[in-house]
């Protein structure tokens, strides 16, 4: 079996397809980071695809190159809970629809864990088997035990009451960076219009990142790199398929801090920051 995967992302969504014995075949992305066009001749058994940094990918495009082929359309929503495409909700944008609750995700529990959604009774029945030593209906070789602990509900179970309302502080927050920054020219990733993000991460391009990053440090400014590397670059997921836009990609970005509890100044002293560096 052949699955396709977006080269960028972290590496857990093509470790998953790894873990199944599939192979692996990338493909490059969009300036924003997001599935590009398929454009391959050989036979593609499924789609795995990324709603990177929480803004969705074309999922009409996509769900209609999967049922000309009849193969599945798997959404890897990690990063998107909260987001909407055409007023979908991120977690139905797939056959299968994968969530996560580790720290650094929209909504976090203590620890790592996770969702899987779907709306075939089928999968749904094999997947609880697979989570729980292949105990149910399904009919399974084995299983395992993965399944998340009460005190980790508990904690999502509370955050999911308050969630409308963190995302619209975060909203509150991407504003402010969009329109300070627009003012010095600075590249961020954009929203597909259409789509409602849930601006998990605020990210800019530039081609001075490194420089940008470090002299923000200085400043006690913290950033992140979200991802140094496109997937197929890494040695467990090596290809010499030719990626240019994921390189250019993973050398450009920055990830600025976003959160529903950070301040207004807070974001303006950021925005001052890099004005600085760039001499506005």
């Amino acid at each position: 079996k052949t699955v396709l995967c977006p080269a960028i992302s972290y590496m857990a969504t093509a470790e998953a397809i790894k873990r199944t014995g599939a192979i692996i075949s990338f493909i490059d992305v969009n300036e924003n980071g997001l599935i590009g066009e398929i454009d391959i001749t050989r036979q593609i058994d499924a789609i795995v695809y990324v709603n990177l940094f929480g803004n969705l990918a074309d999922y009409d495009r996509l769900n209609a190159y999967c049922q000309k082929y009849n193969i599945p359309l798997i959404e890897d929503a990690a990063q998107s809970l909260g987001s909407f495409y055409k007023k979908i909700p991120s977690g139905k944008l797939g056959d299968i629809s994968s969530l996560s609750f580790a720290p650094s995700k929209p909504l976090p529990c203590f620890g790592n864990g996770g969702m899987v959604l779907t709306d075939n009774e089928n999968e749904a029945e094999l997947i609880r088997g697979m989570r729980y030593h292949s105990v149910g209906t399904a009919k399974l070789d084995y299983g395992f035990n993965s399944c998340l602990s009460n005190d980790h509900a508990n904690v999502l179970t509370c955050l999911l009451l308050k969630y409308k309302k963190l995302l619209n502080n975060t909203n509150k927050i991407r504003q402010v960076y969009d329109n300070k920054l627009s003012k010095y020219g600075i590249n961020s990733i954009k929203t597909q219009s259409g789509t409602i993000s849930n601006n998990h991460k605020f990210v800019i391009k530039t081609q001075e990142r490194d420089k940008l990053k470090q002299y923000l440090s200085t400043k006690n400014i913290e950033t992140q790199i979200h991802y140094t590397l496109p997937l197929g670059k890494m040695k467990m997921f090596w290809t010499s398929t030719q990626m240019p836009i994921a390189d250019r990609f993973s050398q450009d970005v920055l990830s600025l801090p976003i959160h529903p509890f950070l301040k207004e100044e807070e974001v303006e002293y950021v925005c001052k920051c890099i004005g600085d560096f760039y001499g506005f």
